[in-house]
């Protein structure tokens, strides 16, 4: 399963975009892209571009299973960050 954030317009401080979801058939052919929500990011605060694989695992601050974002890092691109991007959150 892909999702996918297409980020659209800035507006009053604030990137606005659509959350979508892709569905393949059962031999890996794309059979169509589903709309999930439209989002909001702070124009200084959004996800970095990239793909990213998503993670659950417990918070030790707030001591609950949570969903995290690990980007995916490419073997030959070493510039690409191994961490979260947000790694603050729950430490």
């Amino acid at each position: 399963m892909k999702l996918i954030l297409q980020r659209r317009m800035l507006m009053n401080g604030a990137l606005t975009g659509t959350l979508s979801v892709e569905h393949r058939n059962e031999y890996g052919r794309l059979s169509g892209i589903e709309k999930i929500c439209d989002t909001m990011e702070r124009k200084n605060g959004q996800l970095p571009t990239g793909e990213y694989r998503v993670v659950i695992g417990k918070c030790s601050r707030f001591a609950r299973q949570m969903i995290f974002l690990e980007p995916i890092k490419e073997e030959d691109d070493s510039s690409f960050s191994s961490s979260l991007p947000f790694p603050e959150i729950c430490e």
